[in-house]
């Protein structure tokens, strides 16, 4: 029977690399992890006013007057 070498974990990534190898693994990792990461923006106000002006035609075209009892 063969044995594999012992493997770690990246924190990273997820996958198993050798225990001498992960050392050089790592640092590549987070590159690709910065390089990777998405463009965070934030909301402006034109578009949270065309989203409500947006919802309100919505509601206004499912709402229906109660019936008079």
């Amino acid at each position: 029977m063969i044995r594999r070498p012992p493997a770690v974990v990246c924190y990273i990534c997820g996958r198993e690399y050798g225990t001498k190898s992960i050392s050089i693994h790592e640092p590549q990792c987070l590159k690709k992890m910065y390089l990777k990461k998405p463009e965070v923006r934030t909301i402006t106000g034109k578009f949270l006013e065309k989203r409500f002006e947006y919802r309100l035609i919505v509601h206004q075209r499912s709402c229906k007057p109660k019936a008079a009892k």
